[in-house]
């Protein structure tokens, strides 16, 4: 959905000041005859005489906006033609709002807008935050490195914290070196930005990446493509086919000669779509590009040669840089991006997050640490039970005889169709007890909108066998 006519406000041309020398003294203006008034010209799109019939249009006008819309054209004026209203009431009714919890929004039971509800987001899904030693682990941080982030890190600098975070993920992934931020969002706006910009130094130091081309996988995150909107697409943006590498070979070799950036994901949390790592990274290597996976999805999940999906995986060493969110295998909030030393140190140079946004609290970076060591070495056993659990729920739903995601990731999503059924779905199984997101478009294919069912490690068997049985329930009577 767009909103049409916004933009950067032109600030109005400064004021002239008269020289001391042109000021005529008082008399002499005094005895000037008044001049008459300028002719001031009439607003854009208001004709200075309107003749009657004009007059007769804009008082039916007045009379079918109302009272309420013309006191919002007095008020705001030509501000209306952004649409704004137009979006709200538009979104309103949709069914969009920002849901309120009581206590934990991501635990596997929430209370919100005063009902109790099982919750299927995808956050948070090994459930680490309900654990009594990984709680422990964060105020027992807070009390040492206390509880605000310090502001930037080249303004406050970083603490031991943070140095452990950015070395435990680098072990983990295979690089050199990591930045940590505050967001995925964070993350992403700044690595395009750090490629893809001009930077000069004192000593005539500059860094030069104005030249440089990015390639996103057309299913990326959306936050990519935010974090890119600012980049000519055909120019200085490509796209290639989902997990398409010939596609990609083929973006590539029209590229020929630049410098270039492909980013793609791991694991596609819309689709739960798996990436051949091994072979769109091998693309990227024959034709001289870098490469970022990112990872969120996947992220302390995938990659054991015991688990699913290690063929995939097995590219992930390969990568140039790789990127994690930490909310939804570990449930806190915050990104680290990994690469090689020299690379990560120009990073933190040519972002603006490092330079000028806040970091991670020093407590949620000593939990990160806590809890990657937690799944890779203390207690490993705990996603490999999640995983089973997760192929149980999968073949439960495509035995009620629902349109389950074809990979058979950790992200599960049933395909709805229409936006509207989707919505209703959405509500029906509010009302029954449930929290499940729906993802519409942009976020989904056009009528294709998709219900997210990530499953909890704390969800019960009744958890799971109830919302099963409440789209069984639904389906006919939606048409699903």
């Amino acid at each position: 959905m767009t909103i049409n006519g916004v933009g950067t406000p032109t600030a109005p041309p400064p004021a002239r000041l008269t020289p001391i020398a042109e000021v005529a003294p008082a008399d002499e203006v005094a005895a000037r005859p008044a001049e008459p008034a300028p002719d001031l010209p009439a607003p854009a799109g208001v004709r200075a005489d309107p003749d009657e019939g004009a007059r007769d249009k804009l008082l039916r006008l007045l009379e079918e906006l109302g009272e309420d819309r013309v006191e919002d054209l007095l008020r705001f004026g030509s501000s209306l033609k952004w649409q704004f209203r137009t979006l709200a009431d538009g979104l309103t009714r949709q069914g969009f709002r920002v849901a309120f919890a009581e206590g934990m929004s991501c635990a596997p039971e929430v209370a919100m807008d005063g009902r109790h509800l099982v919750n299927f987001t995808p956050h948070n899904v090994l459930n680490l935050q309900s654990r009594p030693d990984v709680m422990n682990c964060f105020t027992t941080a807070a009390r040492r490195f206390g509880l605000a982030a310090g502001g930037s890190r080249f303004g406050t600098g970083i603490t031991r914290a943070h140095t452990d975070l950015e070395t435990e993920f680098s072990r983990i992934v295979g690089k050199e070196r990591a930045v940590s931020y505050a967001s995925g969002a964070d993350a992403a706006q700044s690595f395009v930005h750090a490629m893809t910009i001009r930077q000069s130094w004192p000593s005539d130091l500059t860094l030069d990446h104005t030249e440089v081309v990015v390639v996103l996988d057309r299913d990326v995150h959306r936050g990519w493509w935010k974090a890119a909107e600012a980049l000519d697409y055909g120019k200085r943006l490509f796209s290639f086919r989902h997990n398409d590498a010939d596609h990609l070979d083929s973006v590539l070799h029209g590229l020929r000669g630049k410098r270039i950036v492909v980013v793609m994901e791991s694991v596609y949390a819309g689709d739960g779509s798996v990436a051949p790592l091994s072979d769109l990274i091998g693309v990227c290597e024959r034709h001289g590009a870098l490469s970022c996976v990112d990872d969120s999805a996947g992220f302390l999940v995938y990659g054991p040669e015991h688990r699913p999906f290690a063929a995939e995986y097995a590219g992930l060493p390969q990568a140039s840089f790789v990127l994690a969110s930490l909310d939804r295998t570990l449930g806190l909030t915050g990104c680290v991006v990994a690469g090689p030393g020299e690379a990560i140190t120009a990073l933190e140079a040519l972002d603006p997050s490092p330079m000028f946004g806040g970091q991670l609290s020093p407590a949620t970076a000593a939990t990160a640490t806590f809890s990657m060591r937690l799944l890779t070495a203390t207690e490993p056993t705990l996603v490999d039970r999640y995983l089973e659990r997760v192929t149980a729920f999968r073949a439960e739903l495509t035995g009620a005889g629902l349109r389950v995601n074809a990979t058979p990731s950790l992200m599960t999503s049933v395909d709805i169709g229409r936006e509207s059924t989707a919505a209703a779905l959405r509500d029906a199984l509010f009302d029954r007890g449930y929290r499940a997101p729906v993802d519409v478009f942009p976020n989904a294919a056009r009528k294709h909108a998709t219900l997210r069912l990530t499953m909890n490690a704390a969800h019960s068997d009744e958890h799971l066998h109830g919302i099963v049985a409440a789209l069984q329930e639904l389906r006919p009577k939606l048409g699903f």
